[in-house]
């Protein structure tokens, strides 16, 4: 009995009451970053907000409106439409209301069901929500960040310095883009598509999504016990890990997918280095990932019985990766930092070499690789790169303020200045080139407002309209659409021109009245100049009709057929489109 009662206490190798002691050892000791560190998330914060309060301030042309969304209008938008249907129906089981196909709702999305509670709860909108979100977010990314960094850089100088490399450092490659247009196009038009900066190549630009910033988290949170030297130590680490790797995969998929990777790294770097595979540190970790794994297969497996589900959680695999050749750009003086840092690691037998190096290879296979869309994967380059370049960074200015002779001072200052403001240079061009895509991005036609405005007075429904108005319609209203995201809206392209080709003249009209009683329409928006050839066809169909500029919105009357409805009519406070 007694054998009995030490095995239930003891796993890998280490009783239960060591583990808790060694944690609150670990608390007892706990290091809080410097106050005035806490100025580097909040910077960030707001200068990452900067492109969203440009949208309240600027005065669009005659005719448009302005689209509240701080990057990428048509990805943030689905995201606040993600809040809001979980504010609306208070579940952590999503469905996608860029589609009309038949489905069961069952996209498992944490933090935008987190956030739609929380604007349910305090009346904040999802456009707010998701841009207020940033600074909480960033703050516990730092302090986590913080807590990661302590066992690989013990120094507290060099810990600070890690921070704000990972936050504000980055590459020339904004410079670059200056000079663009005096470059060979054929390297120019290269250049401009691999440094789009949403792609994510320093840690400064993925800030901007409130959902990478929580996976980072979430990231550095299971990496923390894998990277140690000797692997997993206790109980606590497996929990940890294991834990922390199912929450991670249903906040952000892609870093629950690096972290596998990387674990995968360092076993083949384990196994290069000491010639034999280190059981004794992979079947820890092994315990640790199978009860998650067993979990996601499961839910995975059930989610996957919903065809809209299915056809759109295959993103992870395509050709669109970035290749090594950006680096001089995209890392610039960061990149020549980590080499000579690396170097010095190897020298010097740093504990943690391999573990860094086995992590920044996994990345590098993972962005170039051919079959996985690369790009999703690029961001998770820069963080490693920064811890190595940090020690290097610091002695650097140390050496300079040390100098001897005024002579050698002044020189070695003028390279350390040089380095420092090309190190961190890009912050500044990224938040410039960001709020600078507010006007080439953002407008939309100024009846936009009205038509949405319209559809939040009726009741929720299924609506044929065009892609870009049905991008935009899920964020304010409680309506299904036909085609309106690029990746949520399956088969996206035959869609968009479907209903292009279907709105275009009277030909095609028994088509259309096909198209609309197979998807069950409730609201038809077509082009102005074509609405009286359709009005005709449903002249026994439609209960109200409202003309806007150059489109016609057309309510149908409700089909007797059972269909699904998304959510139910909300009662919640009307979102005006761009005046949020």
């Amino acid at each position: 009995m007694a054998d009995l009662a030490r095995s239930t206490t003891t796993l890998a190798g280490q009783p239960i009451s060591s583990a808790l002691a060694s944690w609150r050892a670990a608390a007892r000791n706990w290091d809080s970053p410097p106050l005035l560190l806490w100025l580097l998330p909040v910077a960030i914060a707001v200068l990452r907000m900067i492109p969203f309060l440009w949208t309240l301030a600027i005065t669009p042309p005659d005719g448009q409106t302005v689209l509240q969304a701080s990057y990428m209008p048509p990805d943030v938008l689905s995201y606040q439409a993600f809040i809001r249907q979980a504010s609306e129906t208070s579940s952590i089981l999503l469905a996608n209301p860029y589609t009309l196909d038949p489905q069961h709702g069952r996209y498992i999305l944490l933090l935008h069901s987190g956030l739609g509670f929380l604007s349910a709860a305090s009346g904040v909108s999802a456009t707010w929500l998701w841009e207020l979100s940033r600074l909480p977010l960033s703050c516990l990314f730092l302090l986590t960040l913080w807590w990661f960094l302590k066992p690989i850089l013990p120094a507290r100088n060099d810990r600070i310095w890690a921070c704000v490399l990972v936050g504000l450092s980055g590459g020339v490659e904004g410079i670059m883009k200056l000079v663009a247009d005096r470059l060979p196009a054929f390297f120019s038009n290269h250049f401009a598509q691999a440094t789009w900066h949403l792609y994510g190549w320093n840690t400064f630009e993925v800030l901007a999504n409130p959902m990478w910033i929580a996976g980072l988290t979430l990231l550095l949170v299971v990496l923390k016990p894998l990277l140690q030297p000797d692997g997993l130590r206790n109980v606590l680490d497996q929990v940890q890990v294991g834990m922390g790797f199912l929450l991670l995969f249903y906040v952000h998929p892609y870093s629950a997918l690096v972290v596998l990777t990387v674990a995968g790294a360092l076993a083949v770097a384990d196994w290069i280095f000491t010639r034999r595979l280190q059981l004794d540190k992979q079947l820890p970790i092994l315990r640790a990932l199978c009860l998650p794994f067993v979990v996601i297969a499961i839910i995975s497996t059930w989610q996957s019985q919903d065809v809209v589900y299915r056809q759109t959680a295959g993103n992870v695999f395509g050709t669109l990766q970035l290749s090594v050749f950006w680096y001089p750009f995209t890392l610039g003086f960061v990149g020549v930092l980590a080499l000579r840092g690396a170097q010095r690691w190897t020298q010097t037998q740093h504990p943690y070499r391999f573990s860094l190096l086995a992590w920044i290879a996994a990345v590098i296979f993972m962005h170039t690789s051919p079959v996985l869309n690369g790009y999703h994967f690029v961001m998770y380059l820069h963080l490693p790169l920064c811890i190595l370049a940090a020690p290097v960074l610091r002695q650097q200015l140390q050496e300079v303020r040390g100098s001897a002779t005024p002579g050698t001072r002044i020189w070695k200052r003028m390279v350390a200045y040089g380095t420092l403001l090309l190190t961190f240079v890009s912050f500044a061009l990224v938040t410039i080139e960001a709020t600078a895509d507010i006007r080439r991005n953002n407008l939309r036609p100024a009846e936009y407002e009205q038509i949405i405005s319209e559809l939040q007075a009726l009741p929720a429904g299924r609506l044929l309209a065009d892609h870009e108005l049905g991008s935009i319609v899920p964020t304010y209203t409680s309506h299904q659409v036909y085609v309106g995201h690029w990746f949520l809206s399956p088969d996206f392209l035959a869609k968009r021109e479907r209903y292009a080709k279907l709105t275009s003249d009277a030909q095609y009209a028994p088509e259309l009245a096909r198209l609309v009683a197979e998807q069950q329409i409730d609201y038809l928006l077509v082009p102005r100049q074509q609405a009286n050839w359709v009005a005709e066809r449903f002249a026994d169909r439609y209960s109200k009709r409202i003309t806007f500029h150059s489109q016609t919105l057309f309510a149908l009357h409700a089909s007797s057929a059972p269909r699904q409805r998304l959510v139910s009519a909300s009662s919640a406070p009307r979102q005006q489109l761009g005046t949020d």
